[in-house]
């Protein structure tokens, strides 16, 4: 079996625009071009994985039901725009200076940590990490 290329994607500010905790699925919008990219990721039969800290859950913004429809929302505009999708969506509820004792944490699958990346290894069985690549707004996202 040929190894998968992946393209693992921050959220906020790479895929859709940084409006701070986004505490309504309605306040989701896409950055200009970002559906046409992953469409041609895509295209291409690369892996598009998003790969999000959301440490809203720790600091009781919000839970991770809120967090998995707005993950859905962002999939769901990128279908509608551009006809693409993202193969997998990950992410991560912690942060250590979290207020949610059982989120105040500095979890393994917090970016810059590799779990998130180490889980779509997991999940896909076969993705070529010498060849992928990580996309983001902030160096910690790497």
């Amino acid at each position: 079996m040929t190894p998968h290329i992946a393209v693992f994607l921050d959220r906020d500010g790479t895929l859709n625009q940084e409006r701070g905790y986004l505490r309504h699925v309605s306040d989701v919008a896409l950055i200009a071009g970002a559906a046409q990219a992953i469409k041609r990721l895509n295209d291409a039969g690369i892996l598009a994985v998003l790969t999000t800290n959301q440490s809203g859950v720790a600091r009781g913004f919000y839970d991770e039901a809120h967090v998995q429809a707005l993950n859905a929302r962002v999939n769901e505009l990128l279908n509608v725009e551009a006809g693409a999708h993202l193969d997998l969506m990950l992410y991560s509820p912690y942060h250590p200076n979290g207020v949610v004792a059982d989120y105040a944490l500095d979890a393994d699958c917090r970016k810059p940590k590799t779990a998130m990346i180490v889980q779509a290894c997991k999940h896909f069985g076969n993705i070529d990490l010498n060849h992928s690549f990580v996309i983001g707004d902030k160096a910690s996202d790497i």
